[in-house]
C-alpha cells in the first residue's frame, strides 16, 4: 500500500483551521482543486456521520467523493474514510492540527492507495485543495 503525506502551516488560529473542515459553507469554498467548484455538499460532522462532496469542473464533469467520519477530536484530529463514487477502492484520511506560534499547522496523511499512480494523483489534488483552503482562510481575515 502507498501513503501520501502533506503538511502546511497557516497564519490562522487553530480553531479557524479546524472549522474550515467542519463548517459546510466554508468547506464549499475550498474543497475542490484548481478552478473546480462544489455545487453539492452534505456533511454530518460527527463520529459515524457521513459526507458527500460533488466537485465540478469547468466542462461540467463531476467527481463525487464520500465517506464516514471515524474519529473527531476538536482542534486536534479528524479521521475519515474516502471513496470515489463508483470505485471499489476505499482509503483513509487522517488530519492532525497543532498550534504553531501565531498560526497553526495541519498534517494530512492519506493511506492505503493500491498503487503509486493513484497516490500521486491524489497528491496533486490535495495540494491544489490546500492552496484553495489557504485562499479561503485569507479571505476570512487570516494570511497563509
Amino acid at each position: 500500500m502507498h501513503d501520501l503525506h502533506v503538511q502546511q502551516t497557516f497564519k490562522t488560529p487553530l480553531a479557524s483551521l479546524f472549522r474550515a473542515w467542519r463548517d459546510p459553507a466554508f468547506v464549499r469554498q475550498w474543497f475542490a482543486p484548481g478552478a473546480m467548484t462544489v455545487p453539492e455538499l452534505a456533511i454530518d460532522f460527527r463520529v459515524g456521520g457521513t459526507y458527500r462532496i460533488v466537485m465540478q469542473g469547468p466542462e461540467e464533469e463531476r467527481h463525487v467523493v464520500c465517506g464516514e467520519y471515524r474519529e473527531i477530536i476538536e482542534n486536534e484530529r479528524i479521521c475519515f474514510s474516502w471513496q470515489w463514487e463508483g470505485s471499489p477502492v476505499k482509503t483513509e484520511v487522517e488530519l492532525s492540527f497543532q498550534a504553531a506560534g501565531e498560526g497553526s499547522t495541519m498534517e494530512l496523511i492519506h493511506r492505503q492507495f493500491p498503487d503509486a499512480e493513484q497516490r500521486d494523483k491524489h497528491n496533486q489534488g490535495w495540494n491544489a485543495c490546500i492552496a484553495n483552503l489557504g485562499k479561503a482562510l485569507a479571505q476570512k481575515g487570516a494570511v497563509t
